[in-house]
């Protein structure tokens, strides 16, 4: 088929990864009440859940090479309001999501984004899950992702899940 023709033909390409279960270190989450931050935009940002991830090897002194994806409305119920089974990429009840990765020692966040050294993230999407790939450097305290939604008040569950061959510990700050 010919470049032309798949473009014609198809408007997403898929990567598929499938990692083994012990590489994977995942945390339930929930955009809700107080912590409903919204984008690095507004000041209520630092509200957002937050979560520390360092490598926990004895030896910790190796980059760190993480795959990490935030998935939305994952723990959801069919009556719980702004929920439903999700079809397609363009369900309305999805909310644009993204995440931030801070070198901020294993701290939370505070309010002003810029007083952090941001290594890394994703763009805000309409999707059920976005993905992110690096390498980070080592250190021992740490690094801190913030899940968010890009408008106030669009409460959601999400499960943060980081997919690394290293053992490494994912901790709610």
């Amino acid at each position: 088929m010919s470049w032309k023709d798949f473009q014609i033909h198809f408007r997403s390409i898929y990567v598929c990864r499938v990692y083994p279960p012990e590489m994977r270190y995942s945390i339930h989450g929930q955009w809700r009440g107080y912590s409903v931050g919204d984008c690095q935009d507004y000041d209520t940002w630092h509200q957002n859940p937050q979560y520390q991830l360092r490598a926990s090897d004895p030896d910790a002194s190796l980059p760190i090479h993480v795959f990490i994806t935030l998935t939305q409305g994952v723990s959801f119920s069919r009556t719980t309001a702004g929920f439903r089974n999700y079809q397609s990429s363009h369900d309305s009840m999805m909310f644009y999501i993204g995440m931030r990765i801070l070198k901020n020692r294993g701290r939370r966040a505070a309010y002003n984004i810029y007083l952090h050294e941001s290594v890394g993230g994703t763009d805000y999407v309409n999707s059920r899950e976005i993905s992110c790939e690096m390498v980070l450097d080592p250190d021992p305290k740490g690094y801190t992702i913030v899940p968010t939604t890009i408008h106030p008040g669009k409460g959601a569950p999400f499960v943060l899940s980081v997919f690394n061959k290293a053992s490494i510990s994912l901790e709610t700050l």
